[in-house]
């Protein structure tokens, strides 16, 4: 209720009014009665993370860094995983109980007619002695193509960039045999390292399943998801190239590429589609590493440097030296700097117990 002064007509003069007016309570709650929520919210979280230690606590577990509720050790991984378990593994040992995420994850290929097929199909078509003799010329050619740029770059004085080399080989002896032709100019090279990158990235959804939503706003679904179509649609041009030229394959002299006889078997095997043809694996690392230690150990390369004379063309597939060399690199210099696995079920490491269901992360 308000008192307004009014003038009045009837009266000619000023009179006083009692007018009503509308009020509004705005309610503003003290900390006080915020804090209670806020409380009980984080009471239920440390609840819900305790009740997942509880089993675990009388158990012997392997040692292990201090953790923080609900994000575990992430706080103590960095960009390079591979450095910050070496530099953890330095100061709790060689064998660590880290807590990383909550929901495990595996992802196999379950024993079947499938997965028969595709190993026949890789033993007999890819992986035989016959097969990889028919594909000696290739390889001899861009053995040769790599040889003439060392001694280009050689005689002009410039560095080599073993590294880049590496690569370029092992990229177009794989596209030569599996595609049928180089990837030439192309971004094939690039957009496979990017990939390749994109698969081996920590992600959200790797540490916290329930946050995988953030990979979509942090953009990398979205650049996955590229790639990927760009990827798909050389594949694709690839096949078809393939399926134009077909007549061309009957000639006898036609060295067949993997894409040839994967096209072969879908004719006589309906549900071989097109998506189990599009695959390549790359591999430039082991090259790499290999070079690397033969420089460092002189005596090591005059061995593997005798045998190769001395057995090639004879009998190439007798070079034990050479590959004694190759897997003592592959054990020093992994492709992969971990590998992770998952514990089927209960197990004891070194007198620790080992839960089921555990990912097992070896670090190389």
């Amino acid at each position: 209720m308000q008192w307004v002064k009014h003038f009045c007509h009837k009266c000619n003069g000023w009179t006083w009014k009692c007018t009503f007016t509308k009020h509004y309570l705005l309610i503003i709650p003290s900390p006080t009665f915020l804090l209670f929520p806020s409380s009980l919210l984080l009471s239920f979280l440390l609840l819900l993370v305790n009740r997942r230690s509880w089993g675990t606590e009388k158990l012997n577990l392997p040692p292990s860094p201090p953790t923080i509720p609900i994000i575990g050790n992430l706080h103590q991984i960095g960009l390079q995983l591979h450095c910050s378990i070496h530099n953890l593994s330095e100061k709790y040992g060689p064998l660590m109980f880290l807590r990383l995420r909550y929901l495990p994850n595996s992802s196999f290929c379950p024993y079947g007619e499938y997965w028969a097929q595709v190993r026949k199909i890789s033993v007999i078509e890819l992986l035989s002695t016959k097969k990889v003799q028919s594909f000696k010329s290739v390889r001899e050619e861009e053995i040769s193509i790599m040889i003439q740029k060392i001694s280009q770059l050689s005689s002009m004085g410039a560095m080599v960039n073993v590294s880049e080399l590496a690569t370029t080989l092992t990229n177009d002896i794989v596209c030569r045999c599996a595609l049928g032709r180089k990837h030439g100019n192309s971004n094939f090279g690039d957009l496979a390292g990017k990939l390749l990158k994109l698969q081996t990235a920590i992600t959200f959804s790797d540490l916290f399943a329930w946050l995988g939503w953030m990979d979509n706003l942090t953009g990398f679904m979205g650049r996955f998801k590229k790639i990927s179509r760009e990827l798909d649609i050389f594949y694709d041009q690839v096949i078809d190239e393939h399926l134009i030229h077909e007549n061309k394959h009957d000639d006898p002299d036609y060295n067949k590429d993997f894409i040839y006889i994967l096209l072969q078997i879908q004719k006589h095997h309906t549900n071989f589609t097109r998506e189990n043809i599009k695959a390549i694996i790359m591999v430039r690392s082991t090259i790499e590493w290999a070079f690397a230690e033969l420089v460092k150990n002189p005596n090591v390369m005059r061995k593997a440097q005798e045998e190769v004379r001395r057995v090639v063309g004879k009998k190439d597939h007798q070079m034990h030296y050479l590959k004694l060399v190759i897997k003592e690199s592959m054990r020093l210099h992994p492709a992969v700097a971990i590998n992770v696995l998952e514990s089927s079920m209960v197990t004891n490491i070194r007198g620790f117990h080992v839960p089921a269901n555990t990912r097992l992360a070896i670090n190389n």
